[in-house]
């Protein structure tokens, strides 16, 4: 044994590492110094409180390995009440034993301990077994096998948390990746995965969590993560064993994919609310040969399914239709485009730009997103408002056709296309569209078809030149992305006007920059991106306008919270009603970037102090132009 400091050691042996975690020591920073296999139990002394355990001593990384047993008390150890956390960092494991590397045994008041994985590779028969603990796993691999011992589980506990890169394979034929426990002290089973992690599940054999029928577990997809699920069974157990509630945040991708059937269960059963913010994307595959009772997502209780802005959502069942309410659920769509198909290909032929949608719903007029509400029940979708227009309700398909229950295969979202000014003279087509997309043009009967080039361009070329009043139709579709853009234009045709983008969130300062009026400045950029392909420009005007007043979780609100300032002080504050907040040359084309100081533009204003402190407020700004 090596003493660093008073809390700093390095152990050789399962003997020095019982030595420091059962001892009344200062020790709690463990390095190994050499490869370590555990010889006897051992269990840490519970007034110790902040464990880690370092595989890795002067960069050179080393294996612990379990005893060859199938005993709790044949590990590292966890047998009283506590709220220890444990970090076991920088090492490999060779796993032989089911209860885990550090195992928190069954027993009270042990809710409150964490154990942390992180840069750990493991193989074995489960790496954890803490019935009642939080576990995170961070930048690890894990792969879990039969043979060693029974079980074969990532882990037994209570939530589950997984940030970094994390990759898990479970070769296991008869266990759950996750089994998790029952609520306690009224705090739910939880898979988490935190923001900008990138992790990948594979179990082909099984599914991915258990969880008792009384005990329905939330599930989190943080903001800008990626999360890739295979497994042979869909999600959680069977529909008796549901996941309550579901939220995929702004910009996370979730995509999971069901290899076979599992008796009369549906991939993943939902008790509570479904929830897609702003740029996430979602892609359920279920191709294989199942029943009709085998859907994607299956609604009952009191579930609800709201979709806010997401960027992709696309459901693929082969056996069954992809979404089914088993009561009234209701729905409410914030989306770009709604496509429906009313047959099915196989899957290695479908979502492509051969494979158009039956059904699409999208907003003509203008660039805003469609917006629907309504509910499912089983066996109808009931739609309740909607903002598509008279005119465009008669340009579009029957909504008695906008079903959500009773379809196998159903998309949301909606690639860009801009087509450049096309005249009598013009022998070239040209536009951009989103990158290697395929592009139909179709005019006079005929269909031409071309790929986009990697920044999204395309050309095609004909002669002779077409005659005015010609029809032009445009489908832009990336293969096997199920979505698509479609467009209509007139030879003359006079360019476009219309938004691009804008930022998808602004955040402010709660440090006012002046007072009387107090105002805080962003602290995040603010532009609006004006595609204008006129042939002819004139002068736009860009309004802003909120749908309610900045509102927080808690329902306190911010009266006349957001204002625009302009570039002499003038203040206006923002209501449901349009503001002008910039003004074109009439002159420039093209892509234009409108944006603000951080002190200009669009402020938030504080009329109401104190604030609520550990909340944010929120609301949504509508932008249009005229």
């Amino acid at each position: 044994m090596t003493i660093i400091d008073s809390q700093t050691v390095v152990v050789y042996n399962s003997n020095e590492l019982k030595t420091v975690l059962e001892g009344n020591n200062t020790y709690n920073y463990i390095y190994f110094g050499a490869n370590i296999k555990l010889t006897a139990g051992i269990i840490i002394l519970p007034t110790k409180t902040n464990i880690t355990i370092d595989g890795t001593y002067e960069n050179v990384r080393y294996t612990y390995e379990d005893m060859d047993s199938s005993s709790a008390g044949d590990t590292i150890s966890i047998r009283t009440a506590s709220s220890m956390q444990v970090t076991v960092k920088n090492i490999n494991v060779n796993g032989r034993n089911y209860y885990g590397v550090v195992c928190v045994y069954d027993v009270a008041g042990t809710s409150g301990v964490v154990l942390e994985f992180n840069n750990v590779v493991y193989t074995g028969p489960q790496i954890t077994y803490a019935k009642y603990v939080t576990t995170r796993y961070i930048d690890s691999q894990i792969t879990i096998q039969n043979g060693y011992s029974p079980a074969n589980e990532v882990a037994e506990a209570r939530q589950v948390v997984l940030g970094g890169n994390v990759t898990i394979n479970s070769t296991t034929t008869a266990n759950a990746v996750f089994w998790l426990t029952n609520v306690i002290g009224g705090v739910y089973p939880s898979i988490t995965v935190l923001e900008d992690a990138n992790v990948t599940i594979t179990a082909e054999a099984t599914y991915l969590y258990y969880v008792s029928s009384a005990a329905y577990i939330n599930t989190t997809f943080g903001r800008n993560s990626t999360t890739n699920i295979t497994t042979a069974r869909g999600m959680g157990y069977d529909n008796n064993h549901p996941t309550s509630s579901v939220l995929i945040d702004s910009d996370a991708s979730l995509n999971v994919e069901q290899l076979e059937q599992f008796g009369s269960s549906s991939t993943w059963a939902i008790t509570g609310e479904f929830k897609m913010n702003s740029g996430s994307s979602l892609v359920m595959v279920s191709d294989y040969s199942g029943s009709n009772s085998n859907y994607c997502l299956l609604f009952s209780g009191s579930a609800a399914l709201n979709f806010n802005n997401p960027r992709r959502v696309v459901f693929y069942n082969n056996p069954a239709t992809a979404i089914r309410s088993s009561s009234t659920t209701p729905f409410s769509f914030n989306i770009p485009q709604y496509n429906r198909w009313t047959s099915i290909l196989p899957f290695a032929s479908s979502g492509d730009i051969n494979n158009i949608p039956n059904y699409s719903w999208y907003k003509i007029e203008n660039t805003n997103n469609l917006v629907v509400s309504g509910n499912i029940t089983t066996s109808a979708t009931n739609i309740t408002s909607t903002n598509l227009t008279p005119a465009e309700l008669a340009a579009l398909p029957a909504l008695s056709n906008f079903l959500i229950n009773n379809t196998k295969v159903l998309s949301m979202g909606r690639p860009s296309i801009t087509i450049d000014p096309i005249t009598d003279l013009s022998t070239d087509i040209t536009g951009t569209t989103t990158p290697n997309a395929d592009v139909r043009i179709s005019y006079d009967g005929n269909d031409h078809y071309v790929v986009a080039d990697a920044n999204g361009d395309f050309t095609y070329s004909y002669s002779p030149p077409l005659a005015i009043g010609t029809e032009i139709s445009f489908v832009s579709n990336v293969a096997r992305s199920f979505l698509y853009r479609f467009r209509t234009v007139e030879i003359i045709y006079p360019g476009d006007l219309f938004i691009a983008s804008a930022s998808n969130e602004v955040d402010f300062s709660t440090v006012p920059f002046q007072t009387s009026p107090t105002l805080c400045g962003r602290i995040s950029n603010l532009e609006v991106i004006v595609e204008d392909s006129r042939i002819t420009p004139t002068v736009w005007n860009l309004y802003a306008a909120i749908n309610e007043e900045l509102t927080n979780e808690k329902g306190s609100v911010l009266t006349d919270g957001l204002v625009y300032v302009d570039s002499l002080g003038n203040m206006t504050v923002l209501s449901t009603t349009p503001t002008l907040v910039y003004t074109s040359d009439g002159v420039t084309t093209g892509e234009i970037t409108v944006n603000w100081p951080n002190d200009e533009g669009i402020l938030l204003q504080l009329n109401i102090v104190p604030i609520t402190v550990n909340t944010t407020y929120k609301t949504d700004i509508n932008w249009s132009i005229e």
